[in-house]
């Protein structure tokens, strides 16, 4: 099992308050497999409601209030970039959590642009110090110099950009994107306050925005393999 996947299961293991076995991580493949490992380690309730529809709802609403859009235009579909523009999203982000009542929403990102230009500064930074070192020597001196110097240029890049952090994650850019997160984070909205039982529902959406978080794909099913389709190692 790779470090990805090791990572993977712990998160897992605390967002779902149980624990899976080195052997049972070794046999789960497929996301399907992984729900059903977690449905046989969890009290499942009966529960039949569409806690996504109810959460829907709820963000329709809120959207309706806090943005003055229509009722006819939100649909789970709809792109938010279409009423928060990304001139105003890092307000309007707010302004929407703040309308659901959350302490948390997914995070903006930055633009892929931004991430590319930091990471390639970083990069010459490093390849420029370890090649002069090369040359005058002694190389590990000036190697471990690039990199502490790297290390504090991506630190400040980081800092100094958290300013262009406007678009949405990979897996959050539709109204029920949000809807399943609401599901998976905030069950108390929807008077599902986090007990012993689960429902069906709330494991299926939990399960996808760890698996969102730790890999980066938003697009996959029950029949997706973590190593050929997420490309876990």
């Amino acid at each position: 099992m790779g470090l990805d996947a090791v990572e993977l299961i712990l998160s897992i293991e605390e967002r779902f308050g149980i624990e899976v076995s080195d052997e049972e991580a070794a046999n789960i493949l497929a996301v399907g497999q992984m729900q059903n490992l977690i449905l046989s380690k969890l009290n499942i309730s009966d529960e039949e409601t569409c806690l996504t529809q109810q959460a829907f709802h709820l963000i329709r609403k809120t959207a309706m209030t806090a943005f003055g859009v229509s009722r006819k235009a939100l649909k789970p579909d709809t792109l938010l970039d279409s009423f928060m523009p990304r001139e105003t999203r890092k307000e309007d982000w707010l302004r929407l959590q703040s309308g659901l009542g959350v302490f948390q929403m997914p995070d903006l990102a930055r633009p892929t642009s931004v991430v590319t230009v930091v990471t390639l500064l970083v990069l010459l930074i490093l390849v420029s110090t370890s090649w002069y070192g090369a040359l005058k020597g002694p190389f590990g001196p000036w190697f471990v110099t690039g990199v502490v110097v790297a290390v504090g240029v991506g630190w400040v890049g980081a800092k100094f950009t958290q300013r262009f952090k406007t678009e949405f994650r990979e897996g959050y850019s539709r109204v029920r994107d949000l809807a399943r997160y609401v599901v998976a984070r905030h069950p108390e909205l929807l008077r599902r306050p986090r007990s012993k039982t689960w429902t069906l529902e709330e494991v299926k959406c939990l399960l996808r925005e760890v698996i969102v978080e730790q890999t980066g794909v938003s697009k996959f099913d029950g029949s997706s393999r973590f190593v050929a389709d997420l490309h876990l190692d």
